[in-house]
């Protein structure tokens, strides 16, 4: 797997450089300490708004010269806004570094949030949130995230809420990219054909010009409070969605996290897992289980959700509870612990083969621990998991005071 190296700019910025000579594309990447969970409720959706305001125009491009200048040159580009990052990046063909360089830095560095476009993006940030609304599985797990994170801005939607965005105003969002998108709060990452001097060179003449300033924080969670045991929500659906997770104790920087992804995949990560072969193979209960999980700063979510007949929503918790049970009281064969080990560690390695994974990989490793980490170190963590790590991580995880269950049911 391809290894990285980690630079640091004068003032503050960490640049991650990924090469890979056998590419035929660069793809660059900007991140910002920032989301959902930096937000007081009345800012609620604040910094996913501004991850579509950035598109918008610059100094010295409009919107349409922004799109233009990677699409006409076959590339493309996005961003996504989550709990604790905001990332923005470009994929092009690789004699197009310069061009991906210029373009996401500008826009990060040197956006107007322009008033002719901030109604209208406001317009369009309501219908996605509409747009998720409309979907069940998400409205249950948003739900589900408001339970096990009750009182802390982690449970609110990424997205926000409508009364907030209605409220926003551009010079909030202006006041709150300047205080927020600083270089001692960024992280770039660069993957694909380059050369590490080129990407330097670039990257001092834009981004590195940026002044100082102090990263915003957000409040911690506090392992204390309770969670919220249910919620319920009514749509126009015909099956039941149930979103069912467990609040747990530690974070992404905990040993554990590689005893959670072992315990996740034989719960319920792929076809050949635990639930999958119970729910829908042995009981048709679900066309969809599976169980995920999400780590953060000092907190995370382990999930299982699944779309059910109404009338056979209860059985399907009572499945799931049984076989968490079992987590928790017997130990995991060798047959199954190795085959569930070869299962994550070929999943870890074609992932590494996209950009956008080597990309996120690095990147969070530098937010995290301020230094790149050697991924097939990881890989031989995962390998290191024992069945007495499992069982005794599934008591820890699987406490019934933390757990929390969010249907969304038929009208």
């Amino acid at each position: 797997m391809l290894h990285a190296e980690l630079e640091r700019l004068p003032n503050g910025i960490r640049l991650v450089t990924i090469p890979d000579e056998n590419a035929e594309s660069v793809t660059f990447a900007v991140s910002v300490a920032s989301g959902s969970r930096y937000e007081k409720p009345r800012f609620a959706g604040v910094s996913h708004f501004i991850e579509h305001m950035l598109f918008k125009g610059t100094e010295r491009r409009t919107a349409r010269d922004i799109n233009r200048a990677v699409e006409c040159r076959g590339g493309s580009f996005n961003a996504f806004t989550g709990e604790e990052n905001t990332m923005f990046f470009a994929k092009l063909p690789c004699e197009f570094l310069p061009v991906a360089v210029d373009v996401i830095c500008d826009m990060y560095a040197n956006s107007t949030f322009p008033d002719r476009e901030f109604e209208r993006e406001r317009s369009v940030v309501l219908q996605e949130l509409k747009m998720y609304a409309d979907d069940p599985s998400s409205v249950a797990g948003e739900n589900l995230g408001l339970c096990l994170f009750h009182g802390n801005a982690l449970g609110q939607p990424i997205g926000g809420n409508e009364k907030a965005l209605s409220a926003l105003k551009a010079e909030d969002l202006r006041a709150y990219w300047k205080r927020a998108y600083v270089p001692s709060a960024t992280v770039v990452a660069v993957t694909g054909k380059f050369d590490p001097g080129d990407v330097s060179a670039l990257l001092s003449e834009t981004l590195g010009k940026m002044k100082k300033g102090r990263p915003i924080k957000y409040e911690k969670y506090n392992l204390k409070t309770p969670v919220q045991k249910s919620i319920c929500a009514e749509r126009d659906v015909q099956q039941t969605q149930v979103a069912m997770g467990w609040r747990l104790p530690f974070g992404i920087g905990d040993k554990r996290r590689f005893s959670l992804t072992v315990l996740n995949a034989v719960l319920g990560s792929g076809m050949s897992s635990r639930l999958f072969e119970t729910v829908r193979e042995k009981r048709g209960l679900s066309y969809d289980i599976r169980s995920s999980m999400q780590l953060f700063a000092e907190t995370g979510g382990l999930g299982v959700s699944g779309g059910v007949e109404p009338n056979r929503a209860d059985e399907m918790i009572d499945v799931v509870l049984r076989e968490v049970e079992k987590l928790k009281t017997k130990k995991i064969g060798p047959a199954e612990l190795r085959r569930v080990k070869d299962y994550v560690n070929g999943n870890f390695r074609l992932a590494f083969e996209t950009p956008m994974t080597r990309i996120m990989y690095y990147s969070g490793c530098v937010f995290l621990k301020d230094k790149v980490m050697n991924p097939e170190l990881s890989l031989k963590r995962i390998e290191e998991v024992t069945s007495d790590d499992i069982i005794e991580l599934a008591n820890t995880c699987f406490v019934p005071k933390r757990m929390a269950i969010s249907r969304v049911v038929p009208k």
